[in-house]
């Protein structure tokens, strides 16, 4: 692994794996977190010098829980008590470091392309090259919701900052930003309205219904039309999932509900996209190819 100073471009060289480091993530508590094809993971703990100077590296814990090599990690930012890792084994594993505690799932029908956790470390994103975007939650790494919204494998994804949105890339040279509180709305009336912590954590709460005699005072946009509708729709199909929906004859509106949870889709690159970045703040979206082009959009 090197690490690199920004500032005055030196570099250090850090060993501790036994094989290819595959890896790495880093947090604001000063913790670096790396795995490689030994299928080990390593919490590294970073002590500043000073400003110009490389941190001490002092590997904290040692983790051993993929039978194959580890794919991706990411540690979360709020707390950095918890990361998620995926390995070759298709399996996705929630850590605790503070409870030392690991939860597991195997949740794709193919290989692990990469997994998230967001920032306030409430939810986890994994694609596969099974076409299949997955969310889940953070507590429990039970899903939220399944997407297949790529014609191809899907490589890579990242939460937005302060938004509730994410992105994701695939093969199919698509980039696609997805509407996260659309989709918490979708699993609340997929489970009968009950609400969950992890579905109100991120937001107030709702306000009152206005009435329907209340019309708005600008014309709608054609987006806007849509997410109406589909409000319209999950009212009338409360506890329904989108499969009872279209059974009870809603099959063109089951279409909007899934399109309304993309809310771009940006084309541009002309081979496989496999890298996505929320950067500055999440006001501009980065994309990367195979081909090594790499494309800078403004969100705002």
């Amino acid at each position: 692994l090197r690490m690199v100073n920004t500032k005055t471009r030196d570099s250090r060289l850090i060993f501790g794996h036994r094989d290819i480091v595959t890896c790495c993530d880093v947090n604001p508590n000063n913790h670096l977190i790396t795995g490689g094809k030994d299928g080990r993971i390593f919490l590294w703990k970073l002590s500043s010098n000073g400003e110009d100077s490389f941190p001490e590296i002092i590997i904290s814990k040692k983790y051993k829980g993929h039978v194959s090599y580890v794919i991706s990690v990411a540690i979360g930012q709020k707390t950095g008590n918890v990361f998620v890792s995926c390995g070759g084994d298709g399996l996705l594993k929630l850590w605790n470091i503070a409870k030392q505690t690991c939860k597991t799932v195997k949740p794709h029908q193919k290989e692990i392309n990469f997994c998230r956790i967001n920032s306030n470390e409430k939810y986890v994103l994994t694609g596969s090259q099974d076409k299949q975007i997955i969310l889940y939650s953070a507590k429990t790494l039970k899903i939220v919701r399944q997407i297949k919204g790529h014609g191809k494998g899907v490589w890579d994804g990242d939460f937005a900052p302060f938004e509730l949105m994410f992105a994701t890339c695939s093969s199919d040279q698509l980039v696609k930003v997805w509407d996260l509180k659309m989709i918490l709305d979708l699993h609340k009336k997929n489970t009968r309205g009950v609400s969950t912590p992890e579905s109100n954590g991120d937001r107030a709460p709702a306000k009152k219904a206005i009435s329907a005699e209340k019309k708005p005072k600008r014309e709608l946009t054609e987006d806007e039309e849509n997410r109406l509708l589909v409000s319209q729709v999950l009212s009338n199909h409360a506890g329904d999932s989108i499969a009872d929906i279209i059974g009870k004859g809603a099959s063109s509106t089951a279409l909007d509900i899934e399109k309304s949870e993309c809310l771009f889709t940006l084309e541009g690159h002309e081979s496989p996209a496999i890298r996505v970045k929320w950067v500055n703040m999440g006001l501009q979206l980065k994309s990367g190819d195979t081909e090594g082009v790499v494309r800078l959009r403004n969100y705002r």
